[in-house]
């Protein structure tokens, strides 16, 4: 090889070093469909539980129902069922809780908030050979006409991967504050029946 010809592929390998590429960089948000999109390819379980919250908080619901398996489910917590069995005589709440119903509620919460912020705290992770639970405390804010209110409790997510990309299959809620309502709760009291 040449030295003038060396000295090209040095320079321009120098160039494109420097220039801030990186194979192993976290890439800016794509746009997807005119949307905005916040998805990373969730190649970790943690990583689609985040690609979930960052949709919520951002109202990009595309990227929400895309966090979620075909099967998915949704387990809320006992005192929840029970609270609106009070508050809704007879009415099934949270019967059928599927993908699509998740989907709708999350945004009958988030659209018509000014804002929301979501806090995980460290996920408890409980791997095996069929699927990874991730246990994670959260703490929900929802801002809306000046007002805001908080929900806490603890989010137990079921994923699995398919074609090396994780998908939550199952939201086991558990309200375990004693001073604020779960997150749950405010889902079952969204869910247009």
């Amino acid at each position: 090889m040449s030295g003038s010809r060396f000295q090209g592929i040095a320079v321009a390998s120098a160039l494109f070093l420097s220039g801030g590429c990186s194979l192993f960089e976290t890439r800016d948000p794509i746009l997807a469909g005119g949307d905005d999109s916040v998805w990373v390819q969730p190649t970790e379980p943690e990583i689609v539980v985040e690609n979930l919250r960052l949709a919520f908080e951002r109202a990009i619901f595309n990227d929400y129902i895309r966090a979620l398996t075909d099967d998915f489910t949704f387990v809320p917590d006992a005192s929840d069922v029970a609270q609106l069995e009070i508050d809704f005589p007879g009415q099934p709440v949270y019967d059928g809780w599927d993908r699509t119903v998740e989907s709708d509620v999350a945004e009958a919460i988030r659209t018509p908030a000014d804002s929301v912020r979501v806090t995980f705290g460290e996920p408890i992770r409980e791997d095996s050979p069929e699927d990874v639970l991730l246990k994670y405390e959260y703490l929900l804010w929802v801002f809306a006409g000046g007002d805001s209110t908080a929900h806490e409790g603890e989010a137990w997510f079921r994923t699995r991967a398919s074609a090396g990309e994780y998908r939550i299959f199952e939201w086991e809620d558990i309200a375990s504050s004693s001073t604020r309502p779960s997150w749950g709760l405010l889902k079952g009291r969204n869910r247009l029946l």
